[in-house]
């Protein structure tokens, strides 16, 4: 037996991905009384996603591609990108305030209520290479630094100063998935024409 945690630095079909269904999720569960009254657990302190991309499959030469890159994958075995097109970029994102000492910063993604009351910090572990803006240390921008693509991390040549927030202008990210199913299932329609339905891919943690 083999086993394997490979990731891929590869994304999925963009093409395919575009019309795909799906996002991020939760888990909760919910205790409600006789009385109606609720208790409401948070089981994950982080995200899950899942998508289904049989959707997204337009033509004969996309459903060759998606069979390619399964096959690439061996199903379930090897993670990879994933554009999703409902949620890829951070614009204007405080990243961190400096403190004198710290080099090293995760790059994240935060989502807060229109009135600032509650907000949720996702971690972005595969920012895409050439989509990257500007990067600003109390408002003036800066090139001293390195990014990681494959983690998230920004590294600086000096640590930013005190006080000092830390702002990416501008990124695009992917999420990282792997399949949820291990067999082909594509089915001939008619002449030329396939369709495989419920091609499931989940959210992988890194």
């Amino acid at each position: 037996m083999t086993t394997t945690s490979t990731f891929v630095e590869t994304q999925f079909p963009p093409d395919i991905s575009y019309g795909s269904s799906g996002g991020s999720g939760f888990s909760t569960t919910v205790f409600t009384t006789e009385g109606g009254w609720e208790q409401r657990n948070i089981n994950w302190s982080m995200t899950r996603a899942e998508y289904d991309v049989s959707q997204g499959i337009k033509s004969r030469s996309d459903m060759d591609v998606l069979v390619q890159f399964f096959m690439a994958m061996k199903g379930k075995a090897y993670a990879f990108r994933f554009k999703d097109w409902a949620d890829y970029y951070i614009a204007n994102q405080e990243l961190a305030v400096g403190d004198g000492t710290t080099t090293a910063f995760q790059l994240i993604k935060v989502y807060t209520d229109p009135l600032g009351l509650s907000s949720f910090t996702r971690t972005i572990a595969k920012p895409v290479t050439g989509t990257l803006t500007t990067v600003l240390i109390a408002g003036v921008p800066t090139t001293a630094f390195t990014v990681d693509y494959t983690t998230g991390m920004f590294t600086f040549a000096t640590a930013p100063a005190a006080t000092h927030p830390i702002v990416v202008s501008y990124i695009e990210f992917d999420t990282p998935v792997r399949f949820d199913i291990d067999k082909l299932n594509v089915r001939q329609d008619f002449w030329e024409v396939e369709s495989w339905e419920g091609i499931r891919l989940i959210e992988v943690r890194i």
